[in-house]
């Protein structure tokens, strides 16, 4: 093939791969990422989506670093509040990490007796001794490795019988899938990965002898402090994400500091953009290959 015929190949693919809904209804491409059902992560102690600080970190459960900087970032929520900085963790197992995805899948099978806030207690527990999961596994079995699992699962009062369905459960695998597609979408290679308010950022420091240390509470209070602004600023912010709303968002019923202008329920075409674009790629495609003959 030439480089032509490639690109009628790549164009009648895009063409057909196009998704549209027979009905003329509204459908999603999600890229080959499947679409969870509900936002990723675990906001730690019921952090406020509407706080000025929103703070992502992906890490694994077998990694040291991220074991070192769970407590700290932890700190930096309880120091500032839920109405000013929500934490979120998101989890993203390494493959060189042999046993990582398995933690994480069993994240999946506690978290319906624990909540939410209860599997904080869940990683805390896997990262205080994920030396088991990590370096010291070469010299033990899988079955061992899931009896480690199934014991500190049991002391949350998850019975046995629901570990063992869990791990051989395909939506307990495949929310653990997802968000690994989901970090990977983000552009994360690495455990831990941070995001400040959406952007990807390095909060590390050069240590005297050449490596890179994570932040510190103080460090990371440096870094935030001019983002939330004066006392006045930050106390403003934080009733406000208080009050339930955000810069740039209508406020509940009842509250008019700001004013939101109506939204106009425009007419939808007969014609969906999605099928319009179908047959414009395929026509585009198919006078590039036939166009001198027609």
């Amino acid at each position: 093939l030439n480089m032509a015929d490639v690109r009628v190949v790549l164009l009648l693919y895009a063409a057909l791969t196009t998704p549209f809904r027979a009905d003329g209804g509204a459908t999603l491409s999600s890229l080959g990422l499947p679409l969870p059902d509900i936002p990723t992560g675990y906001v730690y102690k019921n952090g406020n989506p509407l706080a000025p600080v929103q703070i992502e970190i992906f890490g694994d459960l077998v990694c040291p670093s991220f074991k070192a900087s769970f407590p700290v970032m932890k700190e930096v929520a309880d120091w500032y509040g839920p109405n000013l900085v929500c934490l979120k963790i998101h989890l993203f197992p390494l493959p060189y990490h042999k046993y990582a995805f398995l933690t994480h899948q069993v994240l999946h099978i506690v978290e319906p007796y624990l909540g939410i806030n209860g599997t904080f207690d869940y990683m805390d527990r896997i990262l205080a001794n994920n030396e088991k999961f990590g370096r010291e596994v070469l010299n033990r079995t899988e079955g061992q490795i899931h009896n480690e699992l199934l014991r500190i699962v049991q002391s949350f009062g998850v019975p046995a019988v629901q570990y063992w369905e869990g791990v051989n459960s395909f939506p307990t695998w495949n929310k653990a899938r997802i968000e690994f597609k989901y970090a990977c979408h983000r552009g994360v290679a690495s455990s831990p990965a941070y995001f400040v308010n959406g952007v990807m950022v390095v909060p590390a420091v050069t240590a005297e002898d050449g490596t890179m240390e994570g932040f510190s509470l103080e460090e990371w209070k440096e870094a935030l402090d001019p983002l939330l602004g004066t006392a006045e600023q930050r106390q403003q912010k934080e009733q406000t994400a208080a009050d339930g709303f955000s810069y740039g968002t209508c406020p509940k019923a009842g509250q008019d500091r700001i004013t939101c202008s109506p939204v106009t329920n425009h007419a939808r075409s007969e014609t969906t953009a999605s099928s319009v674009s179908t047959a414009v790629l395929a026509l585009f495609a198919v006078v590039t290959l036939f166009g001198t003959h027609l």
